[in-house]
């Protein structure tokens, strides 16, 4: 839910959130999360489906943007990158 979503920046991160908006993808690469790094491709732990863009209370106005999909059971979570599995030689 975007309860938790939330409550699990303020926690990490421990700045109080001013607004909270989702976005449709662009489909930039930064966005699906695949990308090559040392010859490893990466891609995401789950089908992206929106932006969220968070923005921090104060002065800054700093925000994150973060990439969210959605499990099987229906919770959203913030998506990471996990190394692709290729075929052994």
């Amino acid at each position: 839910s975007i309860t938790r979503l939330k409550r699990a920046l303020q926690y990490e991160l421990s700045l109080p959130i001013a607004e909270i908006k989702f976005e449709s993808l662009s489909n930039a690469p930064e966005e699906m999360i695949q990308f090559t790094y040392n010859d490893i491709q990466y891609g995401p732990t789950l089908r992206p489906r929106y932006k969220m863009r968070v923005i921090y209370k104060g002065a800054e106005r700093f925000t994150s943007l973060y990439t969210i999909g959605k499990t099987n059971s229906g919770t959203w979570k913030f998506i990471t990158a996990r190394p692709l599995l290729s075929p052994s030689n």
